[in-house]
């Protein structure tokens, strides 16, 4: 009688020791995952981190000589800096350096988010080009990886292509990082020195991020706003040399990135759009994410993907005859090219996003058949596109962007 009364507790016990360990283990588990990363992820947050601390680094660098350096190593210091500053107005623009470019650390970076490169077209390595870049972003690592690096295979792709990413000039005047800067071609954003490489022979081409440091004040995620309407300067450069233009989107750009959001006539955004007006950059406050805290200053892992348009074609018009009309019509061409560009891949990314990164339930694939017939059907007609995009807007896709042409 005691036996048999005994064994369930002792079965008990057991059960509960048993879901004891397991919890414990489940626990134990939830803490090494935050502590425990993965060697492919070390090496990822890695690049992450050189590529945001490189330039303090060197301006850290220059403010400890101009400190501590003696009389002599001083005026050393001041010969080096002053042919740093020189090497960059008397570079050979056509001159990219290839192993820099191919270096393994700029695959972690892009395997990090991760970043892709989708071509649309084929490009004739005989033409020069002037790529627009959109959006900004609070930091635009798809220019950074797809022109700047060979990562996603650029020179492959469109072989006798050169890109040089142009930038704020305030990036030069940091001595040394200016010469670190020429390795991956990137020049300043100045006439002189597009001019220079669109002059500098076939393929040599520029890649411009046209929503500048106004349009970053605007990045929001899930939402895209540009800065295009009155940016017409770099439509008058490619009519003077006679430059193809050629629209970028990076879909998922503005995701890497949180910004504090508030209204336009707010004390903080006109102290901000004040500092861009006077000193050609603004800074936005935003914060992404951290390797064990929640928050930090990490991009988000978000997928960033980037679709290159079909080139547009100008003609060489020398200024004497070039006419506003005729900029207003080429940069026109541009704008329907780039939402072209928005309009078809925007379907075909959202759709992949739900279907392998979200693990949408079978009910939701049920309900978009009705609707659509076919997830991957191509989206041809704009009657679709704005039914996909009642919908998109009932299911809050993450990486949903909205199209807005803004100045």
């Amino acid at each position: 009688m005691k036996h048999s009364l005994s064994c369930p507790n002792l079965k008990n016990l057991e059960l509960i020791k048993q879901t004891e360990n397991l919890l414990s283990i489940k626990i134990r588990n939830k803490l090494t995952s935050k502590i425990i990363v993965p060697i492919y992820k070390k090496r990822q947050i890695l690049s992450i981190f050189l590529y945001l601390l490189i330039p303090w680094i060197f301006l850290s660098l220059n403010l400890l000589c101009l400190r501590y350096l003696s009389i002599y190593y001083l005026s050393a210091y001041i010969i080096l800096a002053t042919y740093s500053f020189w090497r960059q107005d008397n570079i050979n623009p056509h001159s990219l350096n290839t192993y820099i470019r191919n270096l393994i650390i700029w695959k972690w970076f892009k395997d990090y988010f991760p970043i892709s490169l989708k071509q649309t077209a084929i490009l004739d390595k005989n033409r020069n080009y002037i790529f627009g870049y959109h959006p900004h972003g609070i930091l635009p690592f798809g220019a950074i990886i797809n022109f700047g690096t060979n990562a996603n295979k650029f020179d492959n792709l469109y072989p006798g292509i050169k890109p040089h990413l142009v930038t704020l000039r305030t990036q030069f005047f940091i001595p040394f990082y200016n010469i670190y800067l020429s390795f991956f071609g990137i020049t300043d954003a100045s006439k002189k020195s597009i001019n220079k490489i669109l002059k500098n022979g076939p393929g040599s081409s520029c890649v411009i991020i046209l929503g500048g440091a106004k349009e970053s004040l605007n990045a929001y995620p899930e939402s895209t706003k540009l800065t295009l309407k009155n940016r017409k300067g770099f439509v008058k450069l490619a009519l003077l040399n006679g430059a193809s233009l050629v629209p970028v989107y990076s879909f998922g750009q503005n995701d890497s990135y949180n910004q504090i959001i508030y209204n336009s006539d707010s004390l903080l955004r006109i102290i901000q759009t004040n500092f861009q007006k006077k000193l050609g950059f603004s800074i936005p406050f935003f914060y992404g994410t951290g390797i064990f805290l929640k928050y930090g200053l990490l991009p988000k892992r978000k997928p960033i993907n980037t679709v290159i348009g079909k080139p547009i074609h100008c003609p060489k018009i020398e200024i004497q005859n070039l006419r506003q009309i005729i900029i207003d019509y080429y940069h026109n061409l541009y704008i329907n090219e780039l939402k072209k560009i928005f309009d078809i891949n925007s379907f075909k990314i959202n759709m992949a996003y739900f279907d392998f990164h979200r693990k949408i339930e079978r009910s939701f694939s049920n309900k978009f058949i009705k609707i659509f017939g076919d997830p991957y059907l191509e989206l041809n007609s704009k009657e679709n596109f704005n039914k996909y995009f009642n919908f998109s807007t009932l299911v809050k896709s993450p990486s949903c962007s909205i199209f807005k042409n803004d100045e």
